[in-house]
């Protein structure tokens, strides 16, 4: 099942896997760790939209520390920290 990131929710850090603390779309949000372990375990896929195309999100890790990427689209902007803060 895919899910579609519309809004994050930024971190304080300046590591990559500090950035961003959740991501949200219209089932909700979920904390990084919990998207990490859904995309590890299949049982979701993450996207964002860039430009009307579908760009997928994928695990990274740093340091022993997994955070969430895209992969390489066309753009040079960061395509989930340009997504707009979650509400909540």
């Amino acid at each position: 099942m895919k899910r579609e990131i519309k809004c994050i929710k930024k971190g304080t850090g300046n590591e990559p896997y500090q950035r961003i603390q959740k991501v949200g779309g219209t089932w909700g949000s979920s904390t990084v760790e919990e998207a990490v372990k859904a995309i590890e375990s299949k049982t979701y896929e993450y996207y964002v939209t860039v430009k009307g195309s579908s760009v997928k999100v994928k695990v990274a890790t740093k340091n022993g520390h997994k955070y969430l990427i895209t992969e390489s689209d066309t753009t040079t902007t960061n395509n989930l920290l340009s997504l707009p803060n979650c509400p909540n």
